[in-house]
């Protein structure tokens, strides 16, 4: 099923398509089904922050999540996480990752999504094959342009993402 118009900035960009909408809470996200597809995030203000695409819808979501939980244990802004995660201020992160036994080595580099999902407000749910997803995300996000999807359009981003990711 598809909505008639869909506007971005102000701008009619084509027809939007029904999705299954959550908000972003440990209870909401439990409904999400583990199945394959693209994931939309939106904050308060239903600005499109990110489009995603997952083998498991809700393990993918719930990811973000955990990182974002832990990036706020540590009390970073975006800001301070890049500077800090810069080679030569490294083992300072680290450092403050041991203190809350969160084990930087092995675990992804954060997005810039992990570290502003607290922003997101609902998730909306496109479910489809993940081959697919893989298309229709590129053009999701060169037509749609969330705001933090600049690594996302990239052959670099996926090879980075293929060393920590299976989805």
């Amino acid at each position: 099923m598809w909505e008639i118009l869909w506007w971005h900035n102000d701008t009619v960009i084509g027809e939007r398509p029904i999705m299954k909408s959550f908000k972003n809470n440990s209870e909401e996200i439990e409904k999400i089904p583990l199945t394959s597809g693209l994931y939309y995030l939106y904050d308060a203000s239903d600005t499109l922050m990110y489009v995603g695409r997952a083998k498991s819808l809700r393990s993918r979501i719930q990811e973000h999540r955990d990182i974002n939980s832990w990036v706020l244990k540590m009390g970073l802004s975006w800001e301070e996480y890049q500077k800090e995660s810069s080679e030569e201020n490294r083992s300072s992160l680290h450092e403050k990752a041991k203190q809350i036994s969160y084990d930087f080595f092995s675990k992804p580099v954060p997005l810039v999504i992990d570290i502003m999902f607290d922003r997101v407000q609902t998730i909306e749910i496109e479910e489809m094959s993940f081959e697919g997803s893989q298309t229709k995300e590129i053009e999701r996000i060169l037509d749609w342009q969330p705001l933090y999807n600049h690594e996302t359009a990239c052959d670099e981003y996926y090879e980075i993402k293929g060393q920590y990711y299976d989805d």
